[in-house]
């Protein structure tokens, strides 16, 4: 009975059936390589772990069947023609092939993706697509993600030569079988068709479809993770990135204004702006100011939140300066903390905001400063075009660009350019040979922290860790204690405020948003100005241009979203990774939401604490949701209108 089924159905319909199997086969392989290498040392109850795979059994099966769709029509064609149409049956063969091999692309592209940012890929990863080369240097000078491409390699060459012999036997059986009554080819295409309809909605229900927030099977966010394919996460935010791409005025923007207006101490509530004067006392003379952006620098990685301690020297640099210790990036890439620590402004969800905000120029550090005399410096270690940074800097007031091209050929270690010592010294020498003496504003952005993680060979120091990821962390604290031993003999020294801060942090902790993504350290340093103190209440990246012109001294038109975090303090603040928007308060409550499948979560962050208090104190909940709505819908209105290209 069953091989009298079996042979009615089609021959071509039959293949799919083998490469459907194989695809299983392949996304399990896959999905068991990513939970054996991110698998936390926390043990999970078995039958979660069961749960998972199945749930991911089922986002597999959604992928495959959206896959079959175009085939299984041009099939039914090509039989219905007593398959005489070549060419349909070879257009299908190599159209699975090509997207079942980008299905395993994505998904191996997926795990070192995952390592660095505590997502599974999505649209973001394609911010980057206009320094495409770039991003593949430093992705593929790292040893561990070349192994990641070679799996690919693997399972790519396994797939080809068992698509190819399921060809052949597809061949084989159309030469050998009789020709297909209608009836009987109808029959199995409405089969099939109902099958791939179902297994792509992914339940019975009939008011929705299978969506993310199916993957939310239990409170720990890495069995949730488990469930999803890298897939079904990366083409569902382009999909979305599609249809949600552009913007509507919210109806109650006026209500966000006053609430925003309110929340920075501005008096008076019906302008659509965040303008007033801020002063501070008048300074005899003006500081330099050297602001060191340290690349994935989370508070994590100095001993908090039960990790290891790589940084001693931030740590004595803490006993002679104010540490922020309460402080928080507005997201999670570079472009994220470069834009809102030089602007003022949160970070936008989703948005690149060096490439995107260049309609002119913000009110920011660099036209601030430059307005008061200062000579302006970025510096960075590699292409200073990546991510566009020269030209928003430029943009923004800062004429001396120092890059990978302005220090030696010699110096340069991997596609992130110089080792940060490098940058360092340049930055000194610059300095030094400046024709100007006027008062200087210079901000670097260093990298030896990041992948491929590779740091220099010809110094004195050897890190003690044998992690590579580790060692990068204790070479980029050396170079910052070698800076600071270099700069205190500078005559420049005791004019010039230091301020250490990281574009953001490192996916870690127990959270669906990783907090030590965006928990990050803010060090104040000039012991002539500032005694030793640390300082625990929330603030942000935003706050950074404000603090600096009150270090500055004297009156200034503020239109940014910060404040002197010296003088003044923040009921909470706000921040996003990604796809998660997120507010955190004086009183230690961390709101934060995943807008790819509308969960909502309350914890108290300070004792990590793991309940989801969102039912428990629902008013609580709500009024932080509506808090941080109001200051993003208020940020957005202001770069959309104004500064957008």
């Amino acid at each position: 009975m069953l091989k009298r089924i079996h042979h009615s159905i089609p021959s071509s319909f039959r293949y799919l059936n083998w490469v459907f199997a194989l695809g299983l086969i392949v996304f399990f392989f896959y999905r068991v390589l990513f939970f054996v290498i991110y698998k936390p040392e926390t043990s999970s109850d078995f039958s979660i772990i069961i749960k998972s795979f199945f749930f991911g059994l089922r986002f597999d099966n959604a992928l495959f069947c959206y896959l079959f769709f175009m085939p299984l029509l041009v099939f039914f064609i090509n039989e219905l023609n007593h398959n005489k149409l070549e060419l349909l049956k070879l257009f299908s063969v190599l159209y699975i092939a090509i997207i079942f091999l980008l299905y395993q692309f994505v998904y191996a592209a997926d795990i070192p993706y995952y390592k660095q940012f505590g997502n599974h890929l999505n649209k973001n990863a394609l911010l980057w697509k206009d320094n495409a080369s770039f991003v593949l240097g430093f992705i593929f000078e790292n040893f561990s993600y070349w192994g990641f491409l070679m799996v690919f390699v693997l399972t790519a060459i396994v797939s080809i030569y068992f698509l190819i012999k399921f060809n052949a036997k597809l061949n084989q059986e159309i030469a050998h079988s009789t020709k297909s009554k209608t009836m009987n080819l109808v029959f199995w295409f409405v089969i099939y068709a109902s099958v791939l309809v179902l297994g792509a909605r992914g339940t019975f229900s009939q008011k929705t479809a299978m969506h993310e927030g199916f993957a939310i099977i239990s409170s720990n966010p890495f069995i949730n993770n488990v469930c999803l394919n890298p897939n079904y996460c990366f083409f569902k935010s382009l999909i979305d990135a599609e249809t949600h791409s552009e913007y509507h005025i919210p109806e109650n923007i006026n209500e966000s204004f006053y609430f925003t207006r309110h929340y920075l101490n501005i008096s008076g509530s019906n302008a659509r702006n965040i303008e007033r004067i801020d002063s501070s006392e008048n300074v005899k003379t003006k500081p330099n100011i050297v602001l060191v952006i340290m690349e994935s620098m989370s508070l994590s990685k100095m001993g908090y939140y039960q990790c290891k301690n790589l940084t001693p020297n931030l740590h004595e640099l803490n006993k002679e300066s104010v540490f922020f210790d309460q402080f928080f990036s507005s997201g999670i890439h570079t472009y994220n903390g470069l834009f809102s620590i030089t602007t003022g402004f949160p970070s936008l969800y989703a948005e690149h905001a060096l490439n995107n905000y260049t309609k002119t120029n913000f009110e920011g550090l660099g036209t601030l400063l430059k307005k008061q005399g200062y000579e302006t410096f970025f510096g960075t270690t590699h292409d200073s075009q990546f991510d566009n940074m020269e030209g928003f800097f430029r943009l923004n007031n800062f004429d001396n660009i120092i890059n990978q091209e302005s220090m030696p050929s010699s110096k340069v270690i991997s596609t992130l350019g110089v080792p940060d010592h490098v940058l360092f010294d340049e930055f000194i020498t610059k300095v030094n040979n400046r024709s100007s003496k006027s008062t200087f504003l210079g901000v670097l952005m260093t990298s030896t922290d990041h992948g491929p993680w590779i740091i220099p060979q010809d110094i004195s120091f050897k890190p003690s860790s044998t992690d590579e990821q580790e060692r990068c962390t204790q070479y980029a604290d050396w170079a910052i204690g070698q800076f600071m031993q270099k700069v205190k003999k500078q005559t420049w020294y005791n004019n010039t405020v230091f301020l250490f801060v990281a574009d953001h942090g490192i996916s870690n902790g127990p959270y669906e948003m990783t907090l030590t993504f965006n928990h990050v350290p803010l060090i104040i340093h000039q012991p002539n100005k500032f005694k030793a103190d640390t300082v625990s209440y929330p603030c942000f990246q935003p706050d950074v241009t404000a603090t600096i012109l009150g270090i500055v001294g004297g009156s200034f038109n503020n239109r940014t979203f910060g404040i002197n975090i010296l003088k003044k303090h923040h009921p909470f603040v706000v921040f996003s990774a990604d796809d998660k928007l997120a507010l955190i308060d004086s009183s230690g409550y961390f709101y934060y939401e995943t807008l790819s499948n509308n969960q909502k979560y309350l914890r108290h962050y300070k004792d990590l604490d793991t309940t989801n208090y969102i039912n428990k104190k629902p008013f609580k909940a709500d009024s932080m949701h509506k808090n941080m709505m109001h200051i993003f819908n208020t940020a957005q209105y202001l770069i959309r209108e104004k500064y957008y290209n």
